[in-house]
């Protein structure tokens, strides 16, 4: 079985734009996209696609607010942690 060749940062950004996502920085998103990985990333724009079979996201929908749903699950995650006394505790981006 072959395994696939993993995307470069700028061939993520660009595969990114051409599923409709506004970006506007592209530094900034090569960043992010360093320290959370395009496949995690992927799974918090699930909820922005146009439909379930398709990888186009809902015209206007930016990376920024991609980034926001991460540092809202990250804090989330950083709070229960704390009060359970395990895991990480700071957040994740």
């Amino acid at each position: 079985m072959e395994l696939k060749k993993p995307y470069t940062l700028d061939e993520q950004i660009k595969k990114l734009k051409d599923h409709g996502v506004v970006i506007s920085d592209d530094a900034f998103s090569r960043k992010v996209l360093q320290k959370v990985s395009y496949y995690r990333f992927s799974g918090y724009m699930l909820q922005y696609r146009l439909s379930t079979d398709s990888h186009e996201m809902i015209k206007g929908i930016c990376f920024g607010d991609f980034i926001a749903g991460i540092r809202i699950y990250c804090g989330f995650r950083v709070i229960t942690c704390n009060m359970c006394q395990t895991g990480p505790q700071r957040s994740c981006i």
